[in-house]
Parts: C-alpha cells; structure tokens; sequence
C-alpha cells in the first residue's frame, strides 16, 4: 500500500463506472468505498485499473479509456485514487465516483490535464468532506492543544480525551484475583484484566450495539454485516481483533495485569459470559517481546507474582538459545527482544519465532514498533497469534499516524490497511472533519484502556502514591568553561547572520543543528568535543569524504536531525527511515533514492553529487556517545561539581537515599565516573552496550546493596520498562528535545512500589542554549503534538521559516 507522503489534497472527482461486474465476486453497495488499484502486468491493458471491495475482493475494472489517462499520471507519481460507488450495482456496471488526490501545487496543472482528454471531471466543491471545523483542525487542536506541554498531566488529558471517560472507567467491572497469582490485585488493576478479558472475546455485533465499527444491518429480508466507518456491507462474518493496548500511566503495574491476563483461564472462565472458541491450531503460549534492557524484568515480576510451578517461561535469547518450535511451545511464556524479532526471518517456518503459532503476542513498550517501515515492526506484523496486546504509556509519541501502526499490528479490519486507516482517520481529521476525530475517538474506546496515577474513582485516588517535587536547578559556568562557551556561541552566531543574509541556511542546516548539540555539549563537559569545535567551523560547507572520522561526524548529524524531529526535505513528512547524505542533508531513504533513481544524482538541497552508496544511516538502539573522550588532565565541570555536592548533602541528610543520574550522553557518564571515583561513591551504570546479564546484575546490585548509592543510566536506555523505586532522587543532567523521554525516566522511579516522596532535579547551565531549550519546550512540544491532527505546513518555505527562528532562538537571538 501506498504512503500518505505528501500527497493530502482531494482534486475533484471523475464520474465513470466500474465495469465487467459479471465476471468478478466482489460485493458493493451504494456509497461504499473502494480501492482502486494499478495492474501494469495486465495481459490485455497494461493501464489497467481494478476496482476491490473493503475485503479485497475483486468488483470490477475501470473502463479502458479512463484508465489510460489516469494510469500515467498514477506511475509518475502526480496522483493517486480512490473510488465510491454512488449507487446500485448493475447486471454490468455500477456506477463510480473516482477521487484523484494529490499535492496542492499541482492542482491546476492536473485539473487542466484531465479536462482536456474528454474525461467528466469535477473539481472539488468548497466544504464538502464532512462537517468541517469553523477554521481547518480547531476541533482537532482545541482537542488537542494541551499536548506536549512541560506539564506532564496535559498529555495525560489529551489521551483521556480520546479515550474511555473516567465515569466509565470507574464502572469496569473487576474479574476473579487469578488462582495463580500471589500478589493480589488492586481494585483496578483486576479492572484492568476484565477489560483485557473481554476484548479477548469481544462480543458479536447485533443490530443495535457495534464492535469494532461492525453492526448488524437488515436490508431485503437479510442479516448483512456494515461498517458504519466505511459504509460496507456484506454477508461474510469480518475477522474480530482479539486484543488491545493497555496504556496505563508508567508505574500503574501493566505488566502484572499482564501476567494476571496470562495466568487467568484462557476462555475466561468466571468472568466472560460468551467466551470465542479458540482455534486448537494456536499453541498455549504467550510471546512476550520487549527492549532488552527490561528483560529481566519479566522474569523477576513473573518469579515475583505466580506461585511457583504455576507459570513456565523460556528467555529467548543469547547466541545458543533453543529455536525448536517444539520445545517452544511446551512454556506458557517466551520472552524475546525487538532486535531478536527484527533479525528473525519471516519466512522461516521450520524454526524460531515464526514457526510457532502463538496463543499471544505482547508487544512491551509497544511504541517502538509505530514506524511501520523498520524490520522489527514488520516482523512483529507478520507474526502468527490469535490475541494481540501492546502495552504502551505513549500510545502516539508525535503524530496521529504513530497509532496506524499499532491499528496494523492488533489487525483491526479495515484500517489495518493503509490506504483505509488514510480514507478513514488521517487524512479527514487533518482537514478538520469533526466526523472523523468523532471516529477515532470510538477506535480509541474500543482498542485503548488508559488509567492514570491522578485519576480518582469515586472521590478517591485509583493509586496511592508519596508526594513528588520536581527542580529545574540553575548552574554557573566557571571562568574557563565559560570562554570556550562564548567563543563558540560567537562564532555560531556571527556564521548564522552571514549565511542568512547570503541565503545559504538550508545549505548549512546541518552543521548549525551539530554546532547546537556541541554547545549543549559544552554545558556537560567541553571533554565530549574535544577538538570536534574547531573542525565543525572549518567544515562547514564542504562534502565530506567517507573515512571513518568523517562517518562518525555524518551519523552525529543525523543523529541531531533524528532528536531535533526533523522532516524529510523532500516530503516534508516526519524521518521514518533517515539518512544522511556526504553534503550532510537528512532525507528518508525511500525519498532521497526515489530522486537518484530519476538520473537526479544530486541533492536535493544544495546540488552536490549524491550517489545511494554513499548514504549514511543511524545505528539503532545505541546511546548518544560522540567520538573519544580525552581524560588526561581531568577536571569536573560545572555542573559534576553540582551533582557531587548534592549527592554529599542528601546522603548526610539520609544516608539511605539512593539516586538515579540520567544523561543522554553516555560519554559524559564516563566523566562522571570518573568524579565518582575519586569521591569514592559507590554506583553501578546502565548502558545500551551492556550485555543481558551486566544490565541485570547492574540493577540487583541497586536494589539491594545498601552500600550503592547512585546508578548511571543512558537516558534512552533508562527510559524504557525499568522499576527504579529503590531510588527517590532523581539527576536529569541534560535537557531532551523530546520531554516523553524525560518523563518516561521519571516513572521508572515514581510507580508503583514507591513508598518515598521522590525529588527530581533538572540540571541547566544558566544563561546558555540549555535555558533556551527549556524556555523552547513547551513551543516545541505544541508544535509536535499539531501532529496529532494537523494539516502538514504547504510549503518547505514555511516550514524552514520556523525551523530558522528556532535556530535564532537556541543561538540567543541574532
């Protein structure tokens, strides 16, 4: 299926017919949608055009006249189409509205083309889709406007927005505390596994209560199946998503309702009045897959939580792991990674994970898989399950599409196909369709269950947790910090003002966006450059030739592109899968090879050669260490003198106050290491290059040895699945663009469990890039979370206008 990309606007219609109705099964009915479909192999029209039903299933084709005029213009990329049948199906033909969509810039290039081969074509009428909002998207905005905030709960209230209201939640009915199960539930937590329960064996659709946007419509006599979302009709029972996503608030325990879900019996036996028969082709066993550094998580909660011999479970994973399908499927639970799954072939079905047909899938920090182009979301598509679970805090990170990912995985017919999930939700709702935002927030209802730690049922407090206090502590540079600091920021400064006043911003874009992350750098320690300042200025305009320095240098500045969520130059849709080219402009990859394939070998940005070999892509999964770190002649900087201080006062104050110190820099952790060393603090780390049992031992160690102190974690790494509550103080070194991650951080401490107040301390060099990035947040994050229903910007001009004034921004202002 084809990408939205940059293709949003609706052209006007081409009123023809499907024909050659007689010859296909495929069942339409007036006003349903349907796909409309290149054939170029065709043996007898190499424009052809088939016409499918909402199922797939063939109807017809489109006349051979107007598929010649439209079939060009669709290879080339000018349009694309879709089709409503606008009434009843004939012996021969029905009749056929064609929607020819494409980019606002070619509208009157294409309307003219159209008009002038003979076709019936209707350009678009003004305020025809839908029941518009007063201006495009205010409904969508007013809904979503508080998203992204620095305020925590305001993302909170977007999500509950769209999702199943507090009353409602608070009426849930619990199921049975699971036999197996020794820690007993919370009140709603056994909600939560009824909730879980039931969308395991969700209910038949009856003509007056949907599922799934499916409900039971009488026409002629007959009992037909309708889609009230797509208007389809038909006799076939639709497959039903046996599944969801539990997206409790971080620290609300998901994964020992999940566990509970596991150890509970499978039809639901005491809770589900009219249990789905399973199919007795699924084996008894729930695949478990999660980040790495949370594995041993799954285990420790499992051994935790289940009486013994109650639960068997496998680790998938290591160099020797057991890949018998056989032997898989003896465990109820199989625990794997993402890049275990994301390395398994999906073809094989003799071995491995896809040679097993799994009672469950559950999708751990589910969130990960929302771009549908990686390997690992593919591989987690294609994988044999009869129930799907994603568990997720964050079920949209940073725009409304995150979410058709997660829809495609859990299977949800249609609009796990991509061109439905488009018709359907994201296209109308960026255009303001009161509508289809009305639709999403059924969908939501229906897959999402979210509870958070603020919410009260019936006047009291669903989780009882100790209070949590929250600083931003300001920090000085010291005399020599402080120069190299200025000289830096004047020199970015005054290559700015010339490149803006000779137009050459975009041609330098990358190297100010790497020159931002080393003055954010030189606030942590002017060590994590070295003697990267220099070279970046002298560089700046110049291709670079591909040796390894300079291929770290490439991969740091997609890496800044990748953090500062950049869109792709071409489609200006958000970077799925992002490189970077020699001249340093940061493309997606299909884009950036779409045009080198056109005998366009160069960039589209400053007119360099570009070849596809020469195109450098990110390292997944791996934390922010940049270059090598020179420690001889080592000092503290700044801001290490602030957190020894701070760690010295409050362990005097109470000496069993355990701290956890982020950074997104795993190169800074080392000069912490170092300081702590020297002071003699007993600390245990946590990075994405520590194998299984490191990361495992590493938290055991924090936990229950008195004696450590503080725990160094990557705040990529720390930010996912960890349970941190033997900390209550908290150290975020360094300020990310994208709060969620800080905040997922924070919950790793403050969750369930916690039974101290908690502190969290901010650390920002006063006066510097770093206050500006905080200043900058709250802007930044509205401006993200517009995805969530925004018309994309027109034009590349207005989207660089901003990025240019952020730039100012972050630089002081010029």
């Amino acid at each position: 299926m084809e990408d939205e990309g940059a293709i949003q606007k609706v052209y006007g219609n081409v009123i023809t017919k499907v024909v050659g109705v007689r010859y296909y099964d495929g069942v339409v009915n007036r006003n349903e949608s349907v796909s409309i479909t290149r054939e170029p192999f065709n043996m007898y029209d190499r424009n052809a055009l088939r016409a499918d039903n909402i199922l797939g299933v063939q109807v017809g084709h489109i006349p051979r006249d107007v598929a010649a005029v439209l079939a060009p213009l669709i290879d080339n990329g000018n349009i694309r189409i879709e089709g409503t049948i606008t009434g009843n199906k004939g012996a021969y033909s029905a009749p056929l509205h064609i929607h020819v969509l494409g980019v606002p810039e070619r509208e009157e290039q294409i309307t003219k083309t159209l008009r002038s081969k003979n076709l019936k074509f209707v350009p678009l009428k003004p305020m025809t889709q839908g029941r518009k909002a007063s201006e495009p998207n205010e409904a969508w905005r007013e809904l979503m406007k508080q998203g992204r905030t620095l305020d925590k709960m305001s993302t909170k209230k977007v999500l509950q927005e769209v999702g199943v209201s507090i009353v409602d939640l608070a009426r849930l009915p619990e199921a049975p505390q699971p036999e197996a199960l020794i820690t007993p539930l919370l009140s709603y937590q056994k909600q939560g596994l009824g909730w879980m329960l039931s969308n395991e064996h969700p209910e038949e659709p009856t003509t007056d209560k949907s599922t799934q946007f499916w409900i039971i419509n009488k026409k002629d006599g007959e009992y037909y199946y309708y889609n009230a979302a797509t208007k389809f009709l038909t006799k076939t029972r639709p497959n039903f998503a046996r599944g969801g996503i539990l997206a409790d608030d971080m620290g609300l325990g998901k994964t020992l309702q999940t566990i509970a879900l596991i150890t509970y019996d499978k039809d639901g036996k005491g809770f589900v009045s009219k249990p789905v028969n399973s199919d007795p082709t699924y084996s008894k066993t729930t695949l478990i897959v999660a980040p790495l550094s949370i594995l041993g998580n799954w285990v420790d909660q499992i051994n935790m939580h289940v009486k013994e011999s109650s639960l068997s479970y496998y680790v998938f994973h290591g160099p020797n792991r057991d890949d018998d399908p056989e032997t898989l499927k003896n465990y109820d639970v199989v625990i794997t990674t993402y890049a275990i799954l994301g390395q398994s072939d999906i073809k094989e079905k003799k071995r491995g994970l896809f040679a097993v047909n799994w009672l469950r899938v559950v999708l751990d920090e589910g969130h990960i898989i929302r771009t549908k182009s990686t390997k690992q979301s593919i591989a987690a598509y294609n994988l044999n399950t009869e129930r799907r679970w994603i568990l997720t805090g964050t079920p949209i990170m940073n725009e409304l599409n995150d979410m058709y990912s997660l829809v495609k995985f859990l299977r949800i017919t249609p609009f796990d196909e991509l061109e439905w999930w488009n018709r359907v939700f994201n296209r109308p709702i960026k255009a303001g369709d009161i509508d289809a935002i009305e639709r999403l927030k059924v969908l939501m209802k229906t897959v999402c269950l979210r509870r958070t730690k603020d919410m009260q049922f019936n006047g009291r407090p669903i989780l009882s947790l100790p209070l949590i206090n929250s600083f931003v502590h300001k920090v000085k540079f010291n005399a020599e910090e402080k120069k190299i600091y200025d000289e830096m920021e004047k020199d970015a400064k005054e290559r700015f003002r010339k490149w803006k006043e000779s137009n050459d911003i975009m041609k330098n874009y990358a190297t100010i966006l790497e020159t931002l992350l080393r003055l954010r750098q030189i606030c942590d320690h002017h060590k994590l450059c070295a003697e990267r300042v220099k070279e970046i200025m002298e560089a700046h305009a110049n291709v670079l030739d591909i040796n390894d320095e300079n291929i770290i240098s490439l991969v740091d500045a997609l890496k800044v592109a990748i953090e500062n969520n950049e869109d792709c130059c071409i489609c200006l849709e958000a970077l799925t899968a992002p490189v970077v080219t020699r001249c340093k402009h940061v493309f997606d990859r299909d884009c950036i090879e779409k045009v080198i394939d056109n005998d366009k070998h160069s960039c589209p940005m400053c007119r360099r050669p570009v070849q596809k070999d020469q195109l450098i892509e990110s390292q997944p999964e791996q934390d922010e260490e940049i270059g090598n770190i020179i420690t001889s002649g080592y000092k503290p900087s700044s801001k290490i003198t602030a957190l020894l201080e701070f760690l010295k006062i409050s362990n005097e104050k109470d000496p069993t106050t355990k701290s956890v110190v982020f950074s997104q820099w795993t190169s800074f952790l080392n000069l912490i290491e170092i300081a702590f060393k020297e002071s003699d603090i007993k600390f245990v780390r946590l990075d994405g290059k520590m194998l299984r049992n490191q990361r495992e031992k590493a938290i055991a160690d924090f936990t229950y040895d008195s004696e450590v102190k503080v725990f160094l974690i990557s705040l990529k790494c720390g930010s996912l699945g960890l349970n941190l509550t033997a900390a209550n103080q908290c150290f975020i070194m360094d300020p990310w663009w994208n709060p969620s991650i800080e905040d997922q951080a924070v919950d790793r401490i403050y969750r369930l469990g916690q039974t101290r107040p908690v502190s969290i301390f901010r650390f920002v060099i006063e006066n510097s890039v770093e206050d500006r990035v905080i200043e900058l947040q709250e802007k930044k994050r509205i401006l993200v979370s517009q995805a969530f229903g925004e018309q994309r910007r027109k034009d590349a001009v207005k989207m660089r206008e901003a990025r240019l004034e952020e730039l100012q921004t972050l630089l002081g202002g010029i």
